[in-house]
């Protein structure tokens, strides 16, 4: 039996409002069990990406445009799915706008019947729970490692396991029949072309991506390095169709432990990774000249650092959520210099302000200002016989003149 597990991403809640879809995924599954055949496609909405459907799925207009429309890549979906079973997570509004956009290409649409609608399977079968995917992951012990934001193929796949959990429970599968069922999936060396144009060579366990493998992307990005359980793992490089590149270590299909990414700009990263985001010690330099060394947390400058401008500016001391927070030293490039405190990325509390010609205010501060108690001492006054009009210098003076007077008066 052939069953396709399937999930849209699209520009909002009705399509009865104009909205569309913009992504596609789809997963094949034979007696239960995933076969590694997949459908992917991102399309051209033919409108703008609404921000509220933006944080949920990450696709915005810019990228989504350069890919064809539903009606140029209708028949190729149509193709994969035949008329086999679909199994939809809230069904309703899947095929609500997998059969308005059919409608614009005048095709009949997918009647409810053939449906699986995983959603009312959840509540018939663990009443009184929440049934939305997330939770079902949850509740099922399902790793959402792999989820950054909605995507059609990645929530497919959670939905293939959340659907054979739920199959057990209802009793249609026995416990060990995934276990029984591995042997008659693909393993070893393969070569997988993928539905959406995208393809994988390398090792496969169970149908996953597991061991040394090359997965190349659509848009002409390409990763190749370690696999474990479908998800990039262990040593790897991607090289990103946008210019970018990562070469280092990756943990369920993040960036984990030492690399460095270099963006297309430039700028460059090298260090400590976890979840996608630079963490623990690593250098930052820019490619006008900055310069960054020391502590990260979730992507942001943390704990002891040194930054130096490509003028000559330098900062030593503490940050917070990539700002100066804590004790630290900035110096600028025409020798001003502040030692003390810092809060949000502002001079707070006690700290002294030196300028290069000695005038010096030590006290408290709030928001990068002088603000409660604080000393202003002024640079020290020369005395008066550094000064062109000291005392002997006025004693020569009067010598001198008096010497023209009387070379004046000489017969």
């Amino acid at each position: 039996m052939r069953e396709i597990v399937l999930d849209t991403e699209t520009t909002g809640l009705s399509a009865g409002t104009g909205h569309r879809i913009v992504e596609i995924g789809c997963v094949e599954l034979v007696d239960h069990v995933p076969t590694g055949t997949e459908y992917h496609a991102y399309v051209n909405p033919e409108r703008k990406v609404p921000p509220g459907a933006f944080s949920v799925h990450g696709l915005s207009w810019d990228f989504l445009k350069k890919y064809p429309k539903f009606s140029d890549s209708v028949k190729e979906f149509l193709d994969f799915i035949k008329d086999s079973q679909l199994v939809i997570h809230n069904a309703a509004f899947d095929l609500s706008f997998l059969n308005a956009e059919l409608k614009k290409c005048k095709i009949g649409p997918i009647p409810s019947e053939r449906a699986t609608d995983t959603l009312s399977l959840a509540r018939k079968l663990l009443p009184g729970r929440k049934a939305t995917l997330d939770s079902l992951c949850e509740h099922f012990s399902i790793s959402l490692t792999s989820r950054k934001k909605h995507g059609a193929l990645t929530d497919s796949k959670l939905l293939a396991q959340v659907y054979l959990e739920l199959l057990k429970i209802d009793g249609q599968v026995e416990e060990e029949y995934v276990a029984e069922n591995k042997d008659g999936m693909p393993n070893g060396q393969e070569t997988m072309n993928y539905s959406s144009g995208e393809k994988y060579v390398g090792e496969l366990k169970d149908g996953k991506r597991h061991g040394k493998g090359t997965y190349t992307w659509l848009d002409g990005g390409k990763y190749v390095g370690g696999w474990k359980d479908g998800e990039e793992h262990g040593q790897g490089t991607a090289n990103y169709s946008s210019g970018e590149k990562y070469v280092g270590k990756w943990k369920d299909g993040k960036r984990h432990g030492k690399g460095t990414y270099t963006w297309s700009n430039g700028d460059k990263h090298v260090g400590g990774w976890k979840d996608d985001k630079q963490h623990g010690q690593g250098t930052w330099t820019s490619s006008d000249g900055e310069k960054y060394v020391g502590g990260w947390k979730d992507g942001e400058e943390h704990g002891q650092g040194t930054w130096t401008s490509s003028d000559g500016e330098k900062y030593v001391g503490k940050h917070k959520g990539g700002k100066r927070h804590g004790q630290g030293t900035f110096t600028l490039s025409d020798g001003y210099k502040y030692a003390g405190e810092w809060k949000d990325g502002k001079r707070h509390e006690l700290g002294t302000w030196a300028s290069p010609d000695g005038s010096k205010y030590a006290g408290e501060g709030k928001d990068d200002e002088e603000h409660g108690q604080g000393t202003i001492t002024n640079k020290k006054p020369r005395s008066r016989l550094d000064s062109p009009l000291s005392f002997g210098g006025i004693i020569m003076m009067l010598v001198l003149l008096g010497m023209a007077r009387a070379c004046i008066h000489m017969p």
